[in-house]
């Protein structure tokens, strides 16, 4: 995860304990500098935590030599992993379930317009979300549109993912714009439609 990319979730020390004990479990010769530059923090701070690792046992160090030295995990530190992880993959769950619920309430404004079949634009994975809590309320999604070219044609959830170009041969009753990255922009550009009476929603 790029955790500098966060703007509400500010990772909390022990989100970084699980990053860097994740990144040496794939790489035990990683150095502390690529280690931070996978986690997203400063060298010193990396530098900190294998320090106090080290000192309770998480990690053992081999080799004197920085370009030689490795970091291997102890069984204690298998436990921690473990421990830690547990506790992310639930909160995360629970985001999750909170962000559905979140989606789903802005779906309904859909349902009081009686519109029932939707496209989706952005194949991210805010839009994964959206489609099951879409689904859950009983609307047919009959399509996911997203103008990277490098999208197009590619498998998102059992269905392909078309140009923005057909939306309007897909025919649905309403839009909703999955993608976080220029809302605005996409909205100007597929605004036409609400003329032929395709709703739009931003969420």
């Amino acid at each position: 995860m790029d955790t500098y990319q966060l703007k509400f979730l500010h990772p909390s020390p022990e989100f970084r304990e699980l990053m860097i004990l994740l990144e040496i479990e794939k790489n035990q010769s990683l150095s502390q500098n690529l280690i931070a530059k996978k986690v997203g923090i400063v060298p010193a701070m990396v530098n900190r935590y294998i320090k106090g690792f080290v000192k309770n046992n998480i990690i053992k160090v081999n080799g004197r030599s920085k370009r030689k030295m490795t970091y291997h995990l102890t069984q204690e530190g298998i436990s921690k992993r473990n421990a830690l992880l547990f506790n992310y993959m639930n909160e995360t769950i629970w985001l999750y379930k909170n962000a559905k619920t979140e989606f789903g309430r802005i779906l309904t404004e859909f349902i009081k317009e009686k519109i029932k079949k939707i496209v989706l634009f952005g194949a991210g994975e805010t839009a994964e979300v959206v489609f099951h809590a879409a689904r859950a309320l009983g609307f047919k999604i009959i399509g996911i549109v997203d103008s990277s070219i490098e999208k197009q044609g590619k498998e998102f959830m059992g269905m392909t993912i078309e140009s923005p170009s057909r939306i309007e041969e897909l025919g649905p009753d309403g839009i909703i714009i999955t993608s976080f990255g220029f809302p605005k922009d996409i909205y100007n550009g597929i605004k036409h439609l609400e003329e032929k009476g395709i709703k739009i929603r931003r969420l």
